[in-house]
Protein backbone atom coordinates (compact mmCIF):
# COMPACT_ATOMS: atom_id res chain seq x y z
CA UNK A 1 0.00 0.00 0.00
CA UNK A 2 1.62 3.35 -0.94
CA UNK A 3 2.12 5.67 2.00
CA UNK A 4 0.41 9.57 2.23
CA UNK A 5 3.75 10.88 0.96
CA UNK A 6 3.93 8.76 -2.22
CA UNK A 7 0.01 9.16 -2.99
CA UNK A 8 0.88 13.16 -2.65
CA UNK A 9 4.07 12.99 -4.90
CA UNK A 10 2.00 10.92 -7.51
CA UNK A 11 -0.78 13.59 -7.26
CA UNK A 12 1.55 16.14 -7.79
CA UNK A 13 3.08 14.80 -11.04
CA UNK A 14 -0.27 14.26 -12.39
CA UNK A 15 -1.51 17.57 -11.95
CA UNK A 16 1.94 18.94 -13.06
CA UNK A 17 1.23 17.43 -16.27
CA UNK A 18 -1.93 17.77 -16.84
CA UNK A 19 -3.67 14.97 -16.04
CA UNK A 20 -6.48 16.10 -13.86
CA UNK A 21 -8.77 12.99 -13.93
CA UNK A 22 -6.14 10.65 -12.90
CA UNK A 23 -4.60 13.22 -10.37
CA UNK A 24 -8.48 13.48 -9.15
CA UNK A 25 -8.84 9.95 -8.05
CA UNK A 26 -5.34 9.72 -6.16
CA UNK A 27 -6.83 12.98 -3.98
CA UNK A 28 -9.96 11.53 -2.96
CA UNK A 29 -7.81 8.46 -1.73
CA UNK A 30 -5.48 10.83 0.19
CA UNK A 31 -8.58 12.75 1.57
CA UNK A 32 -10.53 9.77 2.53
CA UNK A 33 -7.67 9.16 4.91
CA UNK A 34 -6.49 12.80 5.60
CA UNK A 35 -9.02 15.85 4.93
CA UNK A 36 -7.16 18.74 6.57
CA UNK A 37 -4.12 19.11 4.26
CA UNK A 38 -4.53 22.74 3.06
CA UNK A 39 -2.40 21.90 -0.01
CA UNK A 40 -4.11 19.02 -1.02
CA UNK A 41 -7.33 20.54 -0.73
CA UNK A 42 -6.46 23.34 -3.01
CA UNK A 43 -4.74 20.31 -5.66
CA UNK A 44 -8.21 19.01 -5.51
CA UNK A 45 -9.91 21.63 -6.31
CA UNK A 46 -7.76 22.74 -8.87
CA UNK A 47 -7.61 20.10 -10.60
CA UNK A 48 -11.88 19.65 -10.06
CA UNK A 49 -11.88 23.39 -11.84
CA UNK A 50 -9.19 22.84 -15.18
CA UNK A 51 -12.35 20.28 -15.88
CA UNK A 52 -14.67 22.49 -15.83
CA UNK A 53 -16.63 21.44 -12.53
CA UNK A 54 -16.38 24.54 -10.99
CA UNK A 55 -19.34 24.05 -8.63
CA UNK A 56 -17.29 21.32 -7.27
CA UNK A 57 -14.08 23.16 -7.52
CA UNK A 58 -15.79 25.99 -5.54
CA UNK A 59 -17.14 23.94 -2.21
CA UNK A 60 -13.63 22.35 -1.86
CA UNK A 61 -12.36 25.46 -2.47
CA UNK A 62 -14.54 27.55 0.10
CA UNK A 63 -14.27 24.83 2.96
CA UNK A 64 -10.15 24.80 2.17
CA UNK A 65 -10.29 28.81 2.79
CA UNK A 66 -12.66 28.73 5.97
CA UNK A 67 -10.23 26.11 7.43
CA UNK A 68 -7.21 28.50 5.89
CA UNK A 69 -7.78 31.86 5.41
CA UNK A 70 -4.54 32.88 5.09
CA UNK A 71 -3.51 30.22 2.56
CA UNK A 72 -3.14 33.01 -0.73
CA UNK A 73 -2.71 30.32 -3.32
CA UNK A 74 -6.32 28.57 -2.44
CA UNK A 75 -7.91 32.26 -1.73
CA UNK A 76 -7.09 32.89 -5.63
CA UNK A 77 -8.32 29.99 -6.73
CA UNK A 78 -11.13 30.08 -4.36
CA UNK A 79 -12.00 33.61 -6.23
CA UNK A 80 -11.39 32.68 -9.70
CA UNK A 81 -14.42 30.02 -8.90
CA UNK A 82 -16.49 33.29 -7.62
CA UNK A 83 -15.56 34.35 -11.03
CA UNK A 84 -16.33 31.28 -13.06
CA UNK A 85 -19.64 30.70 -11.84
CA UNK A 86 -21.08 34.69 -10.69
CA UNK A 87 -19.03 37.05 -12.69
CA UNK A 88 -17.96 35.57 -16.13
CA UNK A 89 -21.08 35.04 -17.99
CA UNK A 90 -23.40 36.89 -15.34
CA UNK A 91 -26.83 38.16 -16.10
CA UNK A 92 -27.83 41.48 -15.18
CA UNK A 93 -31.33 40.24 -13.28
CA UNK A 94 -28.63 38.60 -10.71
CA UNK A 95 -26.82 41.95 -10.39
CA UNK A 96 -27.29 41.56 -6.59
CA UNK A 97 -24.77 38.66 -6.54
CA UNK A 98 -22.68 39.49 -9.00
CA UNK A 99 -21.50 42.69 -6.83
CA UNK A 100 -21.49 40.32 -3.69
CA UNK A 101 -18.91 38.03 -5.86
CA UNK A 102 -16.82 41.15 -7.16
CA UNK A 103 -16.46 42.13 -4.01
CA UNK A 104 -15.61 38.87 -2.34
CA UNK A 105 -13.27 38.57 -5.25
CA UNK A 106 -11.52 41.84 -4.15
CA UNK A 107 -11.29 41.23 -0.32
CA UNK A 108 -9.50 37.24 -1.43
CA UNK A 109 -6.97 38.75 -3.91
CA UNK A 110 -4.43 41.63 -4.68
CA UNK A 111 -3.97 43.00 -7.89
CA UNK A 112 -1.44 40.23 -9.43
CA UNK A 113 -1.10 38.31 -12.55
CA UNK A 114 -2.43 34.91 -10.84
CA UNK A 115 -5.67 36.06 -9.43
CA UNK A 116 -9.08 37.35 -11.43
CA UNK A 117 -8.69 40.83 -9.96
CA UNK A 118 -8.13 43.02 -12.55
CA UNK A 119 -10.62 40.57 -14.58
CA UNK A 120 -13.13 41.21 -12.08
CA UNK A 121 -13.02 45.21 -11.70
CA UNK A 122 -13.03 45.54 -15.29
CA UNK A 123 -16.03 43.55 -15.46
CA UNK A 124 -18.19 45.41 -13.03
CA UNK A 125 -17.35 48.50 -14.88
CA UNK A 126 -18.07 46.81 -17.88
CA UNK A 127 -21.75 46.14 -16.66
CA UNK A 128 -22.37 49.71 -15.24
CA UNK A 129 -21.32 51.28 -18.60
CA UNK A 130 -23.14 48.63 -21.03
CA UNK A 131 -26.62 49.07 -18.71
CA UNK A 132 -27.89 52.47 -17.77
CA UNK A 133 -24.25 54.02 -17.42
CA UNK A 134 -23.58 55.23 -14.16
CA UNK A 135 -19.99 57.32 -14.25
CA UNK A 136 -20.10 57.61 -10.58
CA UNK A 137 -20.02 53.98 -9.89
CA UNK A 138 -17.22 53.08 -12.79
CA UNK A 139 -14.67 55.53 -11.12
CA UNK A 140 -15.48 54.34 -7.90
CA UNK A 141 -14.64 50.58 -9.15
CA UNK A 142 -11.63 52.43 -11.10
CA UNK A 143 -10.22 53.37 -7.50
CA UNK A 144 -9.51 49.50 -7.02
CA UNK A 145 -6.92 49.49 -9.50
CA UNK A 146 -3.27 50.83 -9.64
CA UNK A 147 -2.65 51.63 -12.74
CA UNK A 148 1.00 51.49 -12.84
CA UNK A 149 1.30 48.14 -11.71
CA UNK A 150 -1.74 47.19 -14.93
CA UNK A 151 -0.17 45.26 -18.25
CA UNK A 152 0.83 48.04 -20.90
CA UNK A 153 1.01 45.48 -23.90
CA UNK A 154 -1.85 45.09 -26.20
CA UNK A 155 -2.71 41.68 -26.95
CA UNK A 156 -3.01 40.40 -30.55
CA UNK A 157 -5.31 37.24 -31.96
CA UNK A 158 -4.61 35.96 -34.49
CA UNK A 159 -5.66 32.44 -36.80
CA UNK A 160 -5.92 30.55 -40.26
CA UNK A 161 -9.95 31.39 -40.00
CA UNK A 162 -10.17 34.80 -38.36
CA UNK A 163 -8.62 37.85 -39.21
CA UNK A 164 -5.91 39.61 -37.12
CA UNK A 165 -7.29 41.65 -34.62
CA UNK A 166 -5.63 44.09 -31.89
CA UNK A 167 -6.75 44.22 -28.21
CA UNK A 168 -5.91 47.25 -25.93
CA UNK A 169 -4.02 46.76 -22.77
CA UNK A 170 -5.13 47.07 -19.51
CA UNK A 171 -3.97 50.49 -18.49
CA UNK A 172 -5.28 51.48 -21.90
CA UNK A 173 -8.76 50.61 -20.62
CA UNK A 174 -8.32 52.04 -17.69
CA UNK A 175 -7.48 55.60 -18.83
CA UNK A 176 -9.83 55.19 -21.48
CA UNK A 177 -12.81 54.06 -19.58
CA UNK A 178 -11.65 57.11 -16.90
CA UNK A 179 -11.51 59.61 -19.51
CA UNK A 180 -15.05 58.98 -20.65
CA UNK A 181 -16.70 58.46 -17.32
CA UNK A 182 -15.04 61.98 -16.33
CA UNK A 183 -16.39 63.38 -19.70
CA UNK A 184 -19.90 62.28 -18.82
CA UNK A 185 -19.71 63.92 -14.86
CA UNK A 186 -18.51 67.37 -16.83
CA UNK A 187 -15.30 66.93 -15.18
CA UNK A 188 -13.43 68.46 -18.06
CA UNK A 189 -10.19 69.44 -16.38
CA UNK A 190 -9.52 66.41 -14.84
CA UNK A 191 -10.70 63.99 -18.09
CA UNK A 192 -8.03 66.48 -20.23
CA UNK A 193 -5.36 65.69 -17.14
CA UNK A 194 -6.55 62.29 -17.67
CA UNK A 195 -5.58 62.00 -21.56
CA UNK A 196 -2.30 63.81 -20.80
CA UNK A 197 -1.08 61.29 -18.61
CA UNK A 198 -1.96 58.18 -20.69
CA UNK A 199 -0.13 60.01 -23.74
CA UNK A 200 2.98 59.82 -21.73
CA UNK A 201 2.46 56.49 -20.27
CA UNK A 202 1.00 54.71 -23.26
CA UNK A 203 3.36 53.53 -25.78
CA UNK A 204 1.66 50.81 -27.79
CA UNK A 205 -1.72 51.37 -27.68
CA UNK A 206 -4.29 52.90 -30.59
CA UNK A 207 -5.01 56.10 -28.54
CA UNK A 208 -8.24 57.16 -30.69
CA UNK A 209 -10.85 57.21 -28.21
CA UNK A 210 -8.83 59.03 -25.73
CA UNK A 211 -8.12 61.72 -27.86
CA UNK A 212 -11.42 61.72 -29.07
CA UNK A 213 -12.69 62.10 -24.90
CA UNK A 214 -9.76 64.33 -24.63
CA UNK A 215 -11.09 66.96 -27.51
CA UNK A 216 -15.00 66.91 -26.30
CA UNK A 217 -13.31 67.47 -23.14
CA UNK A 218 -11.47 70.88 -24.87
CA UNK A 219 -14.54 71.56 -26.42
CA UNK A 220 -16.66 71.86 -23.60
CA UNK A 221 -14.03 73.38 -21.59
CA UNK A 222 -14.49 76.27 -24.34
CA UNK A 223 -10.95 75.79 -25.65
CA UNK A 224 -12.07 75.05 -29.94
CA UNK A 225 -8.66 75.09 -31.32
CA UNK A 226 -7.27 72.14 -29.14
CA UNK A 227 -10.83 70.58 -29.52
CA UNK A 228 -9.39 70.63 -33.18
CA UNK A 229 -5.73 69.61 -32.96
CA UNK A 230 -7.06 66.33 -31.45
CA UNK A 231 -10.20 65.76 -33.81
CA UNK A 232 -8.67 66.37 -36.91
CA UNK A 233 -5.70 63.27 -36.98
CA UNK A 234 -8.51 61.27 -36.13
CA UNK A 235 -11.12 62.05 -38.87
CA UNK A 236 -7.68 61.17 -40.61
CA UNK A 237 -7.78 57.55 -40.07
CA UNK A 238 -11.54 57.62 -38.97
CA UNK A 239 -14.42 59.08 -40.71
CA UNK A 240 -16.84 58.82 -38.78
CA UNK A 241 -20.05 60.47 -38.71
CA UNK A 242 -19.33 61.52 -34.83
CA UNK A 243 -16.06 62.76 -35.48
CA UNK A 244 -17.30 64.96 -38.52
CA UNK A 245 -19.85 65.99 -35.76
CA UNK A 246 -17.71 67.61 -33.26
CA UNK A 247 -15.54 69.09 -36.15
CA UNK A 248 -18.35 71.34 -37.53
CA UNK A 249 -18.83 72.53 -33.91
CA UNK A 250 -15.63 72.99 -33.33
CA UNK A 251 -15.14 75.30 -36.32
CA UNK A 252 -18.37 77.00 -35.71
CA UNK A 253 -17.57 77.93 -32.36
CA UNK A 254 -14.28 79.55 -34.08
CA UNK A 255 -15.98 80.86 -36.63
CA UNK A 256 -14.97 79.34 -39.56
CA UNK A 257 -17.97 78.66 -41.49
CA UNK A 258 -16.77 77.29 -44.68
CA UNK A 259 -14.75 74.23 -42.93
CA UNK A 260 -17.71 74.11 -41.06
CA UNK A 261 -19.74 74.00 -43.79
CA UNK A 262 -17.47 71.00 -45.16
CA UNK A 263 -18.00 69.04 -41.84
CA UNK A 264 -21.60 69.26 -41.66
CA UNK A 265 -22.08 67.52 -44.73
CA UNK A 266 -19.58 64.99 -43.95
CA UNK A 267 -21.52 63.84 -40.13
CA UNK A 268 -24.83 63.81 -42.58
CA UNK A 269 -23.47 62.10 -45.71
CA UNK A 270 -21.67 59.08 -43.46
CA UNK A 271 -23.33 56.08 -42.28
CA UNK A 272 -25.04 55.99 -39.39
CA UNK A 273 -28.80 55.74 -37.63
CA UNK A 274 -30.58 58.57 -38.30
CA UNK A 275 -31.51 58.02 -33.92
CA UNK A 276 -28.14 58.81 -33.13
CA UNK A 277 -28.08 62.13 -34.97
CA UNK A 278 -31.13 63.99 -33.54
CA UNK A 279 -28.92 66.26 -31.56
CA UNK A 280 -26.82 66.98 -34.84
CA UNK A 281 -29.74 67.82 -36.56
CA UNK A 282 -30.94 70.25 -33.61
CA UNK A 283 -27.78 71.55 -33.60
CA UNK A 284 -27.94 72.04 -37.51
CA UNK A 285 -30.92 73.97 -37.49
CA UNK A 286 -29.18 76.17 -34.76
CA UNK A 287 -26.82 77.31 -37.27
CA UNK A 288 -29.50 78.00 -39.95
CA UNK A 289 -31.38 79.54 -37.24
CA UNK A 290 -28.98 82.36 -36.52
CA UNK A 291 -28.52 82.94 -40.39
CA UNK A 292 -32.05 83.78 -40.37
CA UNK A 293 -32.55 80.66 -42.38
CA UNK A 294 -36.03 79.76 -41.49
CA UNK A 295 -37.09 77.54 -44.68
CA UNK A 296 -34.06 74.71 -43.45
CA UNK A 297 -34.32 75.73 -39.68
CA UNK A 298 -38.17 74.42 -39.55
CA UNK A 299 -37.45 71.47 -41.97
CA UNK A 300 -34.15 70.31 -39.81
CA UNK A 301 -36.92 70.78 -36.85
CA UNK A 302 -39.75 68.89 -38.59
CA UNK A 303 -37.14 66.18 -39.36
CA UNK A 304 -36.22 65.82 -35.44
CA UNK A 305 -39.72 66.10 -34.11
CA UNK A 306 -40.64 63.22 -36.52
CA UNK A 307 -37.51 61.08 -35.66
CA UNK A 308 -38.34 61.77 -31.84
CA UNK A 309 -41.63 60.45 -31.94
CA UNK A 310 -40.82 57.16 -34.14
CA UNK A 311 -38.75 56.72 -30.98
CA UNK A 312 -40.67 57.30 -28.17
CA UNK A 313 -44.00 59.16 -28.72
CA UNK A 314 -42.36 61.41 -26.48
CA UNK A 315 -41.02 65.19 -27.53
CA UNK A 316 -38.79 66.71 -25.10
CA UNK A 317 -39.82 70.60 -23.92
CA UNK A 318 -36.76 72.36 -25.54
CA UNK A 319 -37.90 70.99 -28.79
CA UNK A 320 -41.68 71.60 -28.42
CA UNK A 321 -40.64 75.10 -27.38
CA UNK A 322 -38.58 75.19 -30.33
CA UNK A 323 -41.25 74.38 -32.46
CA UNK A 324 -43.49 76.87 -30.67
CA UNK A 325 -40.86 79.95 -31.58
CA UNK A 326 -41.06 78.72 -35.17
CA UNK A 327 -45.05 78.91 -35.45
CA UNK A 328 -44.56 74.77 -36.79
CA UNK A 329 -48.07 73.74 -37.04
CA UNK A 330 -47.06 69.99 -35.68
CA UNK A 331 -50.46 68.44 -37.21
CA UNK A 332 -49.19 68.61 -40.46
CA UNK A 333 -45.63 67.48 -39.54
CA UNK A 334 -46.79 63.47 -41.66
CA UNK A 335 -44.65 62.64 -44.50
CA UNK A 336 -41.15 62.01 -43.50
CA UNK A 337 -40.12 60.60 -46.74
CA UNK A 338 -40.44 64.07 -48.06
CA UNK A 339 -39.15 65.72 -45.17
CA UNK A 340 -35.93 63.44 -46.03
CA UNK A 341 -36.03 64.65 -49.64
CA UNK A 342 -35.21 68.00 -48.53
CA UNK A 343 -32.71 67.51 -45.46
CA UNK A 344 -30.89 65.64 -48.24
CA UNK A 345 -31.24 69.13 -50.60
CA UNK A 346 -30.24 71.24 -47.50
CA UNK A 347 -27.00 69.40 -47.08
CA UNK A 348 -25.94 68.86 -50.19
CA UNK A 349 -26.05 72.82 -51.35
CA UNK A 350 -23.98 73.22 -48.41
CA UNK A 351 -21.33 70.90 -49.67
CA UNK A 352 -21.83 72.14 -53.19
CA UNK A 353 -23.07 75.56 -53.02
CA UNK A 354 -20.63 76.99 -55.49
CA UNK A 355 -21.73 74.50 -57.67
CA UNK A 356 -24.81 73.29 -60.84
CA UNK A 357 -25.43 69.55 -60.47
CA UNK A 358 -25.00 67.39 -63.18
CA UNK A 359 -27.18 64.52 -64.76
CA UNK A 360 -25.94 61.63 -66.24
CA UNK A 361 -27.04 57.62 -65.93
CA UNK A 362 -25.82 54.89 -64.20
CA UNK A 363 -23.40 53.36 -66.61
CA UNK A 364 -22.12 50.24 -64.65
CA UNK A 365 -22.06 49.11 -60.75
CA UNK A 366 -18.67 47.74 -60.44
CA UNK A 367 -18.32 43.20 -59.20
CA UNK A 368 -17.83 44.82 -55.29
CA UNK A 369 -21.52 46.02 -55.68
CA UNK A 370 -20.04 49.48 -53.34
CA UNK A 371 -18.88 51.64 -56.76
CA UNK A 372 -19.32 51.84 -60.04
CA UNK A 373 -19.36 55.09 -62.96
CA UNK A 374 -21.44 57.46 -63.87
CA UNK A 375 -21.85 58.66 -67.65
CA UNK A 376 -22.62 62.69 -68.47
CA UNK A 377 -22.10 63.70 -71.94
CA UNK A 378 -18.81 61.99 -73.28
CA UNK A 379 -17.46 61.94 -69.39
CA UNK A 380 -17.52 58.93 -67.01
CA UNK A 381 -17.18 59.67 -63.00
CA UNK A 382 -16.04 57.10 -60.92
CA UNK A 383 -18.77 57.14 -57.61
CA UNK A 384 -18.95 55.03 -54.80
CA UNK A 385 -21.90 53.94 -52.55
CA UNK A 386 -21.10 55.72 -49.41
CA UNK A 387 -21.78 59.40 -50.97
CA UNK A 388 -24.81 58.42 -52.50
CA UNK A 389 -27.69 60.57 -50.50
CA UNK A 390 -30.67 58.86 -51.87
CA UNK A 391 -32.02 55.16 -51.99
CA UNK A 392 -28.88 53.14 -52.34
CA UNK A 393 -31.06 50.00 -53.57
CA UNK A 394 -32.45 51.88 -56.15
CA UNK A 395 -29.23 52.28 -57.77
CA UNK A 396 -29.26 50.50 -61.30
CA UNK A 397 -27.40 50.57 -64.20
CA UNK A 398 -29.16 52.68 -66.59
CA UNK A 399 -30.72 54.97 -64.12
CA UNK A 400 -30.72 58.45 -64.10
CA UNK A 401 -28.43 59.97 -61.22
CA UNK A 402 -27.88 63.10 -60.50
CA UNK A 403 -24.47 64.34 -58.57
CA UNK A 404 -21.72 66.43 -58.36
CA UNK A 405 -17.72 66.80 -58.51
CA UNK A 406 -15.36 66.06 -56.17
CA UNK A 407 -11.57 65.89 -56.32
CA UNK A 408 -9.83 62.54 -56.46
CA UNK A 409 -6.84 60.83 -57.07
CA UNK A 410 -6.96 57.69 -59.43
CA UNK A 411 -3.96 55.48 -57.93
CA UNK A 412 -4.13 53.17 -61.26
CA UNK A 413 -3.19 55.95 -63.69
CA UNK A 414 -1.11 57.41 -60.65
CA UNK A 415 -3.12 60.91 -61.46
CA UNK A 416 -5.77 63.61 -60.10
CA UNK A 417 -9.07 63.37 -61.49
CA UNK A 418 -12.72 63.90 -60.40
CA UNK A 419 -15.65 62.01 -58.65
CA UNK A 420 -18.84 61.57 -58.94
CA UNK A 421 -21.08 62.38 -55.49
Amino acid sequence: MDSIIELKNQAEELRKNKNYSEAIKIYEKIISKDDKDKYINWGYASCSRKLNDVKKAFNIAQKNYLANRDYQINNNLYAWCHYDLFIKSAKSSNEKNFLKAAQKIISLTSQDKYSPYVKTVFKVISNYANNIYNAVEILKWLEELDVNKLNDQPTRIEGKDIKSRKFESDKCKYYRTKCKALLKLNKHRECIDTALEAFDNLKYDDLTWIKYYCAQAYFYSENYSDAVRYLQPIYGNKKEWYVANWLMKSYDKLGDYEVMEKYAYDAYILPGDDDKKIEFYKYTANVFNKKKDLEKTKNLIKYVYLLKKDMTDKVDNDLMHYIKVLKIDIEKIKDIKELKINIDKIFTELKYKDQQPLKGYIKNILSNGKSGFISAGSNDYYFNFRSVISNKNQIKVGGKANFYLEDSYDKKKNTKTKMAV
